[in-house]
């Protein structure tokens, strides 16, 4: 049976991985940031059904996971993340916030504590089933091309940002038709599952001749010229 559960979590890392959650999405359960809590750490996911981003939570859960048969999850919602901003700060501990998950009541509901600076907040997990990241997660890379939304893309740098990395390069490691993985520079720390885009036209460097064009000549003549 399931008790009270402690872990920290630093706010910058909750509010990177808000940056991938859906929002106003019919799928309820993807508007917010999806806590997962196992006997050897934890993680925050978040998604949005296009892109996803999976943080791991390096520090150890303070307690209650000893009666723990299997990893639990609980939703935070993006309204009740948005209490917990990041804060800049010369102390070191500025954003830790403790995280207190109780059990579930009779009713179903399940509600999440959280301790930040000397306040305490105390709101309900979203009643839902997150989807199982590891069935998207990519376990091999092709390295055949393919394209991206470029706002995915933002929210990868958004994210490396949050997480205090300056100039980050998003390295994407393409995929072809299948999940693409993203790093950012924190590979023991973050992972990114972008899914491409559908496209079936391809570039040519034809298509945009114009641009070698005379202004002073028709494109049909000055493509004449350069080809005798």
């Amino acid at each position: 049976m399931q008790t009270n559960i402690t872990i920290q979590i630093n706010k910058t890392k909750l509010a990177a991985a808000a940056i991938f959650a859906a929002k106003k999405d019919i799928r309820y359960y993807l508007n917010g940031v999806c806590l997962e809590i196992g006997n050897n750490g934890a993680r925050l996911v978040a998604t949005d059904g296009h892109a996803m981003i999976i943080i791991n939570l390096l520090g150890p859960v303070t307690s209650g996971t000893e009666t723990l048969e299997k990893p639990i999850q609980v939703i935070l919602s993006n309204d009740d993340i948005k209490r917990f901003k990041p804060v800049k700060s010369r102390n070191a501990f500025a954003n830790e916030i403790t995280v207190t998950v109780e059990p579930k009541q009779s009713d179903g509901k399940q509600y999440i504590k959280v301790y930040d600076n000397g306040a305490t907040f105390s709101f309900p997990a979203i009643d839902g089933h997150f989807p199982d990241y590891r069935r998207v997660f990519p376990r091999t890379i092709s390295g055949e091309a393919a394209q991206y939304n470029p706002n995915f893309l933002v929210k990868a740098h958004d994210a490396a940002l949050m997480l205090g990395y300056k100039n980050p390069c998003v390295n994407v490691g393409h995929n072809g038709p299948k999940a693409a993985l993203v790093d950012i520079g924190a590979m023991d720390e973050v992972a990114i599952v972008l899914m491409p885009m559908r496209t079936e036209e391809k570039v040519n460097g034809a298509f945009f001749e114009w641009v070698m064009s005379d202004l002073t000549k028709s494109v049909s003549e000055s493509v004449e010229l350069e080809a005798a």
